[in-house]
C-alpha cells in the first residue's frame, strides 16, 4: 500500500499533515494580522477541529504564537528563517545558462518561480549590461503584480475571479 495521499490543493504529498500544517503556516502569513482558528480553517478550507490540532501543534513547537483566540507567526519560526537562503540549491544550477541567454539576446533576464497561485519569489537576474538597480538588493521584497512582466504573466493565467482576489476592487 503507497503511503501517498492526494491533497486538493497541493498535488500529492507524503504526509498530509505535514501538507496541512505547512498550509496553515502559509495563510498566517499571508493575512499580516492574527487569525482565529475559524478563520485560518476557512481560508485552508480544512475542518475547524483539524485546523485546531495542528495549530495546538504548531505552538508547542514555537512555529505559531497565540494570544487568547488569535494565532500568528511564532519566533521560532523567525529564527529558523534567518539562516534560510532559498535560492542557494537553484542560483548554481542557473546562472550560468541565465548568464548565457542574457548574453545571447542582449536583455535582462530574472527568473522567478511561482509559489502557489498569486505569488512569485525572484530568484535570479542576468544583464548583459550594467544596471543602476540589481535585483539581488529587492530579494526578499514583495512586489505588486502589475509591476512586473513576470506577474503580469502570472496574472494573465488566472481567471478573472482569481484576478480580482489578488488585485482587489480595481
Amino acid at each position: 500500500m503507497s503511503t501517498t495521499q492526494e491533497t486538493p490543493q497541493q498535488g500529492f504529498a507524503a504526509n498530509r499533515s505535514v501538507s496541512r500544517a505547512v498550509r496553515i503556516l502559509r495563510a498566517l502569513a499571508a493575512s499580516g494580522t492574527p487569525m482565529t482558528v475559524t478563520d485560518v480553517a476557512k481560508r485552508i478550507d480544512l475542518a475547524r477541529a483539524t485546523t485546531f490540532r495542528l495549530l495546538m501543534t504548531l505552538e508547542e513547537e514555537g512555529l505559531v504564537d497565540r494570544q487568547d483566540t488569535l494565532y500568528s507567526l511564532g519566533w521560532d519560526l523567525g529564527r529558523i528563517a534567518q539562516s534560510v537562503d532559498p535560492a542557494s540549491g537553484l542560483v548554481p544550477r542557473i546562472k550560468d545558462i541565465l548568464d548565457e541567454f542574457a548574453d545571447e539576446t542582449g536583455e535582462t533576464v530574472t527568473f522567478s518561480l511561482r509559489r502557489g497561485l498569486y505569488e512569485l519569489d525572484l530568484v535570479l537576474q542576468s544583464s548583459p549590461r550594467l544596471l543602476g538597480m540589481t535585483m539581488s538588493e529587492m530579494y526578499g521584497m514583495q512586489w505588486p503584480h502589475h509591476a512586473s512582466a513576470t506577474g503580469k504573466l502570472l496574472l494573465a493565467e488566472l481567471t478573472a475571479e482569481q484576478r480580482r482576489m489578488v488585485l482587489g476592487d480595481h
